[in-house]
């Protein structure tokens, strides 16, 4: 994987990746110099990284400059779909119907590369292609605090995505409510599309509540 510009954000990128994929798990104490040793980097944009990862709530930094990997719950993953989905419609409402015919392809794209990743069942390409639609939806709404708001919710959103993604008809059923949701896009059904957002964001949660035990979101 190419490195970013610089060494805080190639940080940000590779820790943010280990907490989703749960190589550091909740409660994780993070030791800078480990980190730094295992990014081959220095501590100072480790110790910059942990900062900022802690505006972003995936990280709870603690006294004498150490942090830990903030903790997840049921309740936390529920809190933060709810609110996801909220803005998501408010970000929606406006904007969707009007959406490019370069986006509408790029959407198409997008469905058919999540449709083949699915069928040979690849857990982090499917991670990786997931976030480029709703990314790209989210691209439709104009108002910018709304959107780095839902990509900052998003970001969060993927530590619980990850635990159900690889359970067996989750990529494949993903991959269809997004082709529907496609095509509400493309027949101007602004409240079909909002409607089946909703059920999309609430399913994420059931299945990571049906395929996880519950002890393993504390």
């Amino acid at each position: 994987m190419a490195r970013p510009i610089t060494a805080t954000a190639f940080a940000i990128d590779e820790i943010r990746r280990m907490i989703v994929e749960r190589e550091l798990p909740p409660g994780t104490e993070l030791d800078q110099s480990r980190l730094a040793q295992k990014l081959d980097i220095s501590r100072l944009p480790v110790r910059q990284a942990l900062t900022h990862l802690a505006g972003q709530k995936f990280v709870q930094l603690r006294d004498h400059r150490s942090a830990i990997v903030a903790p997840i719950s049921e309740r936390d993953m529920r809190d933060l779909y709810a609110l996801r989905q909220q803005l998501e419609c408010w970000g929606y409402q406006p904007d969707i119907t009007n959406i490019t015919a370069e986006k509408l392809s790029k959407l198409d794209e997008i469905n058919l590369r999540a449709q083949v990743i699915a069928e040979v069942e690849d857990h982090d390409a499917f991670m990786i292609v997931n976030r480029e639609f709703h990314f790209c939806l989210y691209s439709i709404v104009k108002n910018s605090y709304v959107v780095d708001s839902l990509r900052d919710l998003f970001d969060l959103s993927e530590r619980y995505q990850w635990m159900c993604t690889g359970a067996p008809g989750v990529m494949a059923a993903s991959v269809s409510e997004h082709k529907n949701l496609t095509e509400l896009i493309r027949q101007n059904d602004c409240a079909g599309f909002l409607k089946l957002s909703e059920a999309h964001n609430s399913k994420t949660t059931e299945w990571v509540i049906k395929h996880r035990r519950i002890d393993e979101l504390r």
